[in-house]
């Protein structure tokens, strides 16, 4: 927010105080966690939801208790911030369009039937933590946005790949998102987890080699040098993982195997 609204973080700190002190925003402790430190966030409170419901148009959400004491809820939901803030910040600077956003989960759910090893064909859900839409360069481009804090299991990362496979092998993205080419990217935050991704979107069953799975790393998303996003190469499914691709170069159709 400090990017978006502030000239500084003293400003941005001194507004959120006063802020909390009509109750309108809530200061959250997240818990120490190994290899960090511990650090505090804000989010809307109760009263500030209601409150801009009833003077706008707007329909925003406040953390719950529950999700208040969870750190993990706060890292994902930051690294989640952290994209859409760096895409704001670049359409600001004229570098690219920002076209939409979506992620609450009635506007990014979908449902796909999906064969498993040995088992009957059932809908299984795919529900990306965001959806956005560029223009760059005089060609739009879609993307489903993964945020992965490496606590999925691998073998459900791997389903979860082969479901999106299956979707986008079906055209279902085009009812959700319209026809622009599409890729599914995953922001990881770190070099072993995007390693491992890697190689489950390579292996899912159905999926084979292609360019539909991208990945990286969230050191490349600083809200300091948005343009680091804009110029960021990300891992490719269908490519070795140390020859990576513009991650907003000139879109292709995914290969299929």
């Amino acid at each position: 927010m400090t990017h978006l609204h502030f000239p500084s973080e003293k400003a941005a700190q001194e507004r959120l105080r006063r802020l909390a002190k009509h109750r309108l925003v809530v200061r959250v402790d997240v818990p120490v966690r190994r290899q960090s430190q511990g650090r505090s966030v804000w989010a809307l409170g109760a009263r500030g939801a209601r409150r801009l419901r009833a003077c706008t148009e707007l329909t925003p959400k406040h953390l719950s208790p529950g999700e208040e004491r969870s750190a993990l809820f706060a890292d994902h939901t930051l690294a989640r911030n952290r994209v859409r803030v760096a895409l704001e910040l670049l359409a600001r600077q004229g570098e690219l369009e920002l076209l939409d956003w979506r992620q609450e989960t009635p506007q990014v759910k979908s449902r796909v039937a999906l064969r498993q090893p040995g088992k009957r064909r059932r809908l299984v859900s795919v529900v990306p933590d965001g959806f956005f839409l560029i223009r760059h360069q005089d060609r739009s481009q879609a993307f489903v946005l993964e945020v992965d804090m490496g606590t999925v299991a691998a073998s459900r990362m791997q389903r979860r790949y082969q479901a999106y496979f299956a979707w986008w092998k079906a055209g279902l993205h085009r009812k959700r998102f319209g026809p622009e080419p599409l890729r599914v990217l995953t922001v990881v935050n770190s070099q072993r987890r995007l390693k491992r991704l890697h190689e489950l979107a390579s292996e899912a069953p159905g999926s084979g080699k292609t360019r539909l799975f991208w990945f990286l790393n969230l050191e490349q998303v600083n809200l300091e040098r948005p343009g680091d996003l804009l110029r960021a190469r990300a891992a490719v499914s269908s490519r070795e993982l140390d020859a990576p691709d513009a991650l907003f170069g000139p879109s292709q159709p995914p290969e299929r195997s």
